[in-house]
């Protein structure tokens, strides 16, 4: 239940696309449970999973969780799970729309895939 709930969410908050999307994970279990590949598969989603010992399959989504953290801070500086939940949709919509990166041309990722498309 506590990797299927937000998969039920990300399912109902994102349309049916006409390319194929990809929802990277690691190794866990809870990943490789048929609970969790049958959702998948439901919501024409395909599953992405890193090598065992192999850091560079998942690198994009490891970089985006160090910057989360470090510019989080320390999670002791937050007083609830719900106030931590809050900084990090927060931080998330400000990385996405917000945060330019050089390699996106100095933009922010939304600004580079509308320039993209």
């Amino acid at each position: 239940e506590f990797a299927l709930k937000p998969l039920e969410a990300l399912v109902n908050l994102i349309p049916n696309q006409p390319y194929k999307q990809f929802l990277h994970t690691d190794q866990g279990w809870q990943y490789r449970h048929q609970a969790w590949q049958k959702k998948l598969k439901s919501a024409h989603i395909t599953p992405s999973m890193s090598r065992r010992a192999t850091c560079l399959d998942n690198a994009c989504i490891e970089s985006f969780f160090n910057k989360l953290k470090v510019e989080l801070g320390n999670l002791s500086n937050y007083n609830s799970a719900k106030e931590l939940i809050t900084a990090i949709k927060k931080w998330i919509i400000y990385y996405n729309s917000k945060r330019i990166q050089m390699k996106l041309g100095g933009t922010a990722p939304i600004s580079y895939r509308l320039r993209a498309a």
